[in-house]
């Protein structure tokens, strides 16, 4: 009995100077632990922090943690390169400008770029879909409308990549946008004397896209990515990409 109590005793001090032994490590856990510890130590991060990190990655990760943390170093270096939107959108259209790109197509693209810029006050590679598919929503436009605003964003996006803001080999957060469901409207049909009228009171630029769209069946969005290097004027056709219309 006296032996127990000195036992308790010795126990209870050893307890309350935090002595106890809570757990017996074997040899070869004693081995995993010093390893484990010697190569935290240049990053000066607990074995029980590191542990719960590594836990919480493979959570989200799975099995490719580690790739997935190789491929985000690598898209974090690329995106280190900066680039404010309203700075690229100038670089976007003044490339456009020089590669003889059409001036209705350069037009619609800085109307619709210029005012992503102006809310846009950020690095591109900080841009997200969510922020992106909220200022879409926020002008309230029609769905035809919205999705060329949008096909526009992503054509800006692209470039980027191409200049090395954003990373090549990934979507970028443009691609991501959902569309808008576009269900159509009634179409409707000039009479010949509402084109006359048109033809006779619109600027240069509006009778040619007039008359182009009227007597050759030009889509809008073709004839807004049209040149003069798609006319064939001695043979008499429009030959933009692969198709072919008759003068």
């Amino acid at each position: 009995m006296k032996d127990a109590r000195f036992e308790a005793s010795r126990i209870a001090t050893a307890i309350h100077n935090g002595q106890a032994d809570v757990l017996k490590l074997t040899s070869s856990d004693r081995i995993a632990y010093l390893h484990a510890a010697e190569a935290l130590r240049p990053l000066g991060v607990p074995l029980h922090v590191a542990v719960a990190e590594y836990v919480e990655a493979r959570r989200y990760a799975g099995a490719g943690v580690i790739a997935a943390a190789k491929e985000y170093g690598r898209r974090s270096q690329i995106e280190a390169v900066r680039k404010s939107v309203p700075d690229l959108v100038e670089e976007f259209l003044e490339a456009k400008e020089q590669d003889g790109m059409n001036l209705r197509y350069r037009q619609t693209l800085r109307s619709h770029l210029r005012r992503f810029g102006e809310h846009f006050r950020m690095n591109i590679g900080t841009v997200t879909c969510a922020q992106i598919e909220e200022w879409l929503r926020r002008r309230k436009l029609k769905p035809r409308n919205r999705n060329n605003i949008q096909l526009s964003v992503v054509t800006l996006f692209n470039f980027a990549k191409g200049r090395g803001y954003l990373p090549k080999h990934l979507p970028s957060e443009a691609d991501h946008v959902a569309k808008a469901k576009d269900r159509g409207g009634e179409i409707g049909v000039l009479q010949p004397e509402q084109l006359a009228g048109l033809l006779k009171n619109g600027d240069e630029q509006a009778r040619l896209y007039l008359a182009l769209g009227a007597f050759t069946g030009l889509r809008s969005a073709e004839l807004i990515r049209l040149g003069w290097n798609d006319v064939n004027f001695e043979r008499g056709h429009i030959q933009p990409a692969s198709r072919r219309y008759s003068l």
